[in-house]
């Protein structure tokens, strides 16, 4: 009986360490920019539109900063999340240039189910592709501009 009780922990043991315990959080976070100078990258102006195309009267704004990541790239930060109901330019201070994001394609993925405990039915958003200025990038972990 000891035997059986010892066997039947074990196999628990095993099959709760095969759960995924994942944060199941869904939304866009991070925009990554690369090959761009630090000056460049100072001061940027995040202005979110309604999801047309058509980038006239802004919906909101955030002033941006990028933080060099050590390894030519750098991530832009004080802003919450990216609405991907939204378009969004990108205004660089150290650049003539802008940048549009448009047509967020957002999958779903299965999080925390495992047999016994439970079926696929926690689910987070991914983002499968976008538009950086009217050219398609699929895959990836998030949003990428390069200079």
């Amino acid at each position: 009986m000891k035997k059986l009780a010892i066997i039947s922990f074990v196999i628990v043991c095993i099959v709760q360490g095969c759960c995924t315990k994942k944060d199941c959080n869904s939304g866009l976070y991070e925009i990554v920019v690369r090959d761009f100078n630090e000056s460049e990258i100072d001061t940027i102006i995040l202005l979110s539109y309604q999801n047309n195309g058509q980038f006239t009267n802004p919906i909101d704004s955030h002033v941006v900063e990028g933080y060099s990541n050590g390894d030519g790239t750098a991530t832009l930060s004080n802003y919450s999340q990216l609405d991907t109901n939204r378009d969004y330019k990108l205004l660089f201070s150290g650049l003539q240039k802008e940048y549009k994001l448009t047509d967020f394609q957002i999958g779903r993925k299965s999080c925390n189910s495992c047999f016994p405990f439970g079926q696929e039915s926690d689910f987070y958003d991914v983002l499968e592709g976008y538009r950086l200025n009217g050219e398609l990038h699929q895959g990836g972990d998030g949003v990428s501009i390069s200079k």
